[in-house]
Parts: structure tokens; sequence; C-alpha cells
């Protein structure tokens, strides 16, 4: 068995005031979601680093207690790059938490617990686990908030099991074999009993079937993937760069109206200050958040490209109902041929401006999740995107001409401090009309409640989440106790200019945009011929309304429930029908999970 040789170069032992993340930080911000090239190579050398410093130090008085996601660190490290130094956290340089004076040295952990016998090799499988699937096994499926931070008992290692099982059957990692067995053997620690009982040969101690069971695997998929069995002979990016805080500035937050800040690379320090005027530099590489943003879409569009009618799947009663979607905002640019365009602010509508801009990004994102749509864009704000005294009557104006244009979803990716009546009765008036309308809950955090009229029973009020599906903490109001917090993407999300390199969003405005443009692919799904067909097999309720909808996505936040918040993750669709196959069979086994989830 070879000794870990070199190991100060990569483990270091925690100092007093040392700047660092822990691993559930990495975690809950969503760095190890994506499964992106760059990420995965992370990972492996993570996931490498951890095991191998298990098996070093599994008998030293170095490890006194079990290495968690709550006490395995990583240091805020400067580096030279391109002649500028960086200050970011790199995963090769991990932190294991020291005893200020350790015990002696331990033979066995095998007395410590009562639900498992090995827990130091349990938890290092519950961390392997979490670094795979890139989210906390604590917040799966909606884990008891009371035993964060604990090192965890039976409900954690039965969690554990089942998204194991899970993920061993379906994943796309490159020789995922090696992973799948290191993870397994740790979770499954009585095969680790006789061995490391067995008194009469020495040579079977814990470490030794440590390293055959679980450290071995881990550097075999080290070396079959990158070719070298030690990490420092790799080079990896950090996982995000420090520098880059002082660069954030706000896209700008006009008065009442709840506006969309732009995102620069870190997941740190997410909530804005006002402002007035974009004054972001574009980013021209995108981070490792930034892929899994991007990931994020790209996942949607795989369900986009199913739900979308192709020229064979159309008919006429299709044909003569597209789907009509209102965008109440600050306008939109000329440039969007074919949008019916009222101006309540100045009254030219033949004149059509897009103000600030945030209209124009809000109907950009619905584009992006539905091809086919008539936009009717209102414009409620002054140029600069703020609010006065009349915004509000002009805000209930615009529902009702939403209304007259007999439109199917109204996008409403503003908010107010205070209700209005008589916004509050055109909502009202919308929704017996079955129209559905999405608000934005707020972007000031927890320092103020959900924004009117988003707090109305009978508006899809919409939070924002994370590339990995995690609240956003610093944007997001506090979650309501009596209704669906439904939240989706809102955070790094990519916005397109012609001629121009691409920016980064972030707020519950677009969020609300991602959900309405989802929403409105459904509902265009929903009234294609094969979806028609099966509903009047079951005999369900028309997607259309509130209830069909909230039901839908209740569905599709199923297990992705966070701090009272339901995350939706709309691809979770494509993970109930067969992957592969016909097409046609694939888009009627979507047509029965619909309408089965409404019954």
């Amino acid at each position: 068995m070879p000794e870990f040789a070199n190991s100060g170069e990569s483990w270091m032992l925690t100092a007093p005031g040392t700047r660092s993340m822990t691993l559930r930080s990495l975690l809950e911000d969503g760095y190890l979601g994506a499964n992106t090239l760059p990420v995965l190579k992370m990972k492996i050398v993570l996931m490498y680093l951890l095991g191998k410093g298990v098996w070093q130090f599994y008998d030293s008085g170095l490890m006194a207690d079990e290495w968690t996601k709550d006490n395995v660190e990583f240091m805020f490290e400067q580096r030279l790059e391109e002649g500028e130094w960086t200050i970011g956290v790199f995963l090769n340089q991990p932190l294991i938490p020291a005893p200020s004076c350790p015990s002696p040295p331990q033979q066995s952990d095998a007395k410590k617990s009562s639900y498992t016998i090995f827990p130091k090799i349990r938890q290092l499988g519950i961390m392997l686990l979490e670094v795979v699937i890139g989210r906390e096994i604590d917040n799966y499926k909606g884990a008891d908030p009371s035993t964060r931070g604990k090192p965890g008992g039976l409900k954690d290692l039965w969690e554990a099991r089942q998204l194991y099982e899970h993920w061993s059957g379906k994943n796309d990692w490159p020789n995922a074999e090696l992973v799948v067995k290191a993870i397994g053997n740790c979770l499954d620690d009585h095969q680790f009993l006789p061995k490391s009982r067995d008194k009469n040969n020495p040579d079977f101690s814990v470490r030794s079937v440590l390293y055959e069971k679980v450290v071995r695997h881990l550097e075999g998929a080290l070396t079959v993937n990158y070719a070298v069995s030690d990490p420092s002979h790799l080079s990896l990016a950090p996982l995000f760069k420090h520098r880059e805080l002082a660069k954030r500035s706000p896209r700008g937050l006009a008065h009442k109206m709840e506006r969309p800040s732009t995102w620069n690379h870190t997941a740190s320090q997410r909530h804005q200050q006002a402002s007035s005027s974009p004054t972001e530099s574009p980013v021209s590489t995108a981070s490792p958040i930034e892929s899994h943003s991007d990931t994020w879409f790209s996942e949607l569009d795989k369900l986009s490209e199913l739900l979308r009618a192709r020229p064979g799947e159309r008919d006429t009663k299709y044909d003569q109902r597209k789907v009509k979607i209102a965008v109440i905002d600050t306008g939109v640019s000329e440039e969007k041929a074919g949008v019916a365009y009222k101006d309540f602010v100045d009254g030219e509508d033949s004149k059509i401006q897009q103000g600030s801009g945030h209209g124009t990004d809000i109907v950009e994102l619905i584009d992006s999740c539905i091809e086919e749509s008539s936009l009717y864009v209102a414009r409620v704000f002054d140029g600069e995107g703020l609010a006065n005294e009349r915004t509000p009557d002009l805000v209930a104006e615009a529902i009702r001409w939403a209304q007259e244009m007999e439109v199917d979803i109204i996008v409403l990716a503003l908010g107010f401090s205070h209700a209005h009546d008589g916004i509050r009765r055109a909502i009202s008036d919308a929704v017996h009309r079955d129209i559905l309308i999405f608000s934005a809950a707020g972007n000031y955090g927890s320092t103020m409640k959900v924004a009117f009229p988003a707090r109305l029973p009978d508006v899809m009020c919409i939070f924002s989440t994370t590339p990995g599906n995690k609240p956003s903490r610093e944007i997001n109001p506090p979650a309501r106790d009596m209704d669906a917090n439904f939240a989706i993407i809102g955070e790094i999300v990519k916005i397109l200019d012609d001629g121009s390199p691409p920016r980064r969003l972030q707020g519950t405005s677009i969020a609300t945009a991602v959900a309405a443009g989802f929403a409105a692919s459904l509902l265009d799904f929903s009234r294609q011929l094969v979806y028609r067909r099966k509903q009047r097999e079951y005999g369900t309720p028309d997607l259309k309304s509130r209830e069909a909808m909230r039901a839908v996505f209740r569905e599709l936040s199923s297990g992705y429930k966070h701090e009272g918040y339901h995350c939706v993750l709309p691809w979770q669709l494509l993970n109930q029908i067969p992957k592969d196959g016909d097409r046609e069979v694939r888009r009627q086994e979507l047509c029965g999970l619909l309408n089965g989830w409404l019954r």
C-alpha cells in the first residue's frame, strides 16, 4: 500500500483568521452543479484529495471526528494570472479541520455510532456524493433543517443511499464506474468490518481496506481521465475569482420597479444597490458558474424542442390558437418586429420606445423559451424606467388592455411596496377570464416582504434561484407560509444583444420572464393535436387555468424545496419519459404525464 507522499502540497491546517469558504458554501452557491469538462476535472481532483486525505489521517490524532462539508474549507489563494494578482478559490488546496490539541492515534472509529460501523468512512461517502451531484444531501427532498451542520445520522445515510442508487444508474461521467465503486463502498461501510476486525492479520487494517476499496478507485479515475496519479501535476482554474467583486455594478433598480442587476462572474454578494443606468462592462469569458447557467438553458432547450410543434404535427385549430403574452414594462426595442405595442405614458403608440431596456430584456427571455407566440407590450414606465404617482394607474389600465387583446399570459416583472385597488381589481377580472399572471417577488432580500401585486393569491409569484436550483438568498424576499413559493433561475442569465457582447442579468424580474416563457411553451404544447387527444381521454382541465399551471409547477419542484421555496426544474419532465426513441412516442408519454398530474 503506497504512502501519501508530499501531503503538505495539497492539504493545509486551518489557521485562525484564514479567509476561506466551506464545501457547503460552494455547493449551496451552485459552483459544483455544472458537469462541464473544467468542473468535472475539479470534482475528480477534489474527490481524490478527500479520499486520500481521510485515508492518510484516519488513525491519526488530526482526525478526531468526521470530515464534513461544514468543516472542510478552501482558502482564498493569491496567484499571479496574466500579469494581475488574483484572489480565488482553488479546489486542489483544501484545508482540513485539525484540533488544536491532537488526540492520540485511534485504531478505529467503529464504536462511535450506533447507526453506522465506520462514521468517518460513511461521511466521506456522503461528501463524495455531494461533490458528484453538486448539492447538499441534507437539502435533498426537504430534509429536516434542524440537522443542518451536524455530521448526520440514519436519515442522512438513507438519503445518501437513495440518491446514490439514482445517480449510479443515470450519469454521463467519463469512466464513471470507478467513482461509483468508491462512493458505494463508503456508503456500505459494513464491508470494512471483517478485515478491520481480523486481529490475527495486522495487514488487514481499516486503512488498508480503505485504500483498496476507495482510494485506489479514485486514483484510477484521476489516472484514466487525466493520465496522472498526482493532482499537483494538473493545472486547475480557480473556481471563481474574488478580484471581480470590485468590478460588479448593477444595471439599475428603478424606484418601485424591480429591475434586474448585471452579473459579473461571482456568486458572492449578489444583492445589488440602486442605480439608474447601466455601468457594467461586458464579460468576455464564461466562468464555471456562468457555464452552469448556460447548461441550465441548454437543458431547457432540449425540452422546448420536444414541446415545439413541427410542420407535420400542426393542424388548423392549433395554428389559430397561438399563445398570446402581454409584457407590461418599460417598452420594447423597435427592432422587435411583429410586437403589438401600446404606450400608456405618452400615448404615442406609433413611436416604439424601450426606455431603460428592461422590457426588451424580458421579451428576449420569453422569446428564448417559446418560438411561436404573439407578444403584446405595454409601456407604463418613463424613459429611465422610473415609477411616479401615475404608474400604478397605468399598470391597471395596461392589464385591462391586455384583457381586451385576449391574451393568455400577463407578465408583470415589476413590483410596488404598497397595494393599489385599481391593479387588484384589474387582476381579479383577468383571472376570472383564465388569464395567467406572473409577477416578480422583489429584489430586496429579507429586508422587505413580497412586492405587490406578486403577493396577491391569484398571481403566480416568482422568486429567483441560482443555476444550481437553490434559492437566491440575497435577492428573494422571505418565503411565505400560505402558498407555494415558486422559484426558477434568475441569476447569471445570459442576454444576447445584436452586435454586442452578451450580458449577464439577475433578479426576480429575470426569473419571472423565464417562468412565464416556460409556462407559455407548456400552454402551446397543450394546444397541439397530440395533447388535445390525450386531454379528452383523461378528461383533465385546460392547462391555462391557474390551478392547473400551479399543479405542474409543484410537480416540477418536487424534491427541490429549499428553505420554503419550491425550486422549479423544467426538464424533470424529460427525466420521467424515455430518453431515446421515436419522437411521437416521447411526445405522447409527455402528454400522459402532464394529464396525469392534472387528474
